[in-house]
């Protein structure tokens, strides 16, 4: 899809919805189920915006890392995780924090998928951009060939006279442009998001079950609920 075929009113649409449904990391969904209940983290992502005041919800961890397997339960993950505080919980069991793996039941695979879909779409501009960009230089060396008596190369498939080939090159070169402002917001929206745009990586918060799964400590991030 070309830069021109991008309507401007799509694209606004496309960043305001990405910005709405992945506002900044780890503040995502809210609203979890839990073994058929639903858990409002409200207070904990609003807490965590600022660190005001008494930590609600400590049995709630955040949770980050990269993704190495998956099982019947959900991901296993090479996390750095946020010591919790449960009455009663025996630290062995997964109460204490630092760097373990670990079993991520219902995972986040929204936010996975819109990572991932996001990231095809900048590739998808990127591409656009390098395309225009040889155009542009293409029509550039047909307008300006090298040395005084030069013969000018065929251009696109055929001969263009200089007029042509100057239209060419400043609809290249506006492209270019208007593809790298598209570039740029993207990325500044998947900065908002996600921790690393480079490789999907885990950042949320977690239910620290205090119970195993095949010896690793078992997190419940919950389904989102809308």
């Amino acid at each position: 899809m070309s830069a021109r075929a991008w309507s401007r009113i799509g694209w606004a649409a496309f960043v305001a919805a990405l910005a709405l449904e992945t506002s900044a990391s780890p503040v995502k969904n809210p609203r979890r189920e839990v073994d058929n209940q639903i858990v409002n983290l409200s207070p904990l992502l609003h807490w965590w915006t600022n660190h005001a005041g008494v930590r609600p919800l400590t049995a709630w961890v955040h949770v980050t890392g990269n993704i190495v397997g998956t099982n019947t339960y959900g991901w296993i993950v090479d996390a750095s995780v946020e010591a919790s505080h449960r009455p009663g919980q025996d630290e062995t069991a997964g109460g204490g924090g630092g760097q373990k793996r670990i079993v991520l039941s219902h995972p986040p695979l929204q936010d996975r998928a819109a990572f991932e879909g996001t990231a095809a779409q900048l590739k998808s501009l990127e591409d656009q951009r390098t395309q225009a960009n040889a155009l542009e230089t293409q029509a550039n060396n047909y307008i300006h060939p090298g040395g005084g008596n030069a013969v000018r190369p065929h251009f696109a498939l055929k001969t263009l006279d200089l007029r042509e080939a100057k239209a060419v090159q400043q609809q290249a070169a506006a492209q270019v442009r208007e593809l790298d402002k598209q570039i740029k917001d993207l990325k500044a929206s998947m900065a908002a998001s996600w921790a690393n745009a480079q490789h999907y990586e885990v950042d949320c918060f977690a239910l620290d079950t205090g119970r195993d799964q095949n010896r690793l400590p078992l997190y419940e991030h919950g389904a989102a609920w809308q």
